[in-house]
């Protein structure tokens, strides 16, 4: 399986997805136009590359869970 290393910034597009399960990459930062995901309930990024809490989530105001078990997360 090929793992994705980021994500096209028209994944902001995608205004009324719900749940998305971007887990198991290689992900390191997630494009600005993510913020655009506001309905978004449900966002799997387990087990990537992440140091930080990517701040596009933040603006998430919908988002109920978020999984980022398994990263090089360091501090909260």
């Amino acid at each position: 399986r090929k793992k994705l290393r980021n994500l096209n910034p028209e994944v902001g597009c995608l205004e009324n997805i719900e749940r998305l399960n971007l887990g198991y990459n290689k992900l390191k930062e997630l494009p600005s136009t993510f913020r655009n995901l506001r309905k978004l309930k449900s966002l799997d990024l387990s087990n990537n590359l992440f140091k930080e809490i990517p701040n596009e989530v933040f603006d998430l105001s919908n988002l109920e869970v978020l999984d980022l078990r398994y990263n090089r997360i360091r501090y909260i």
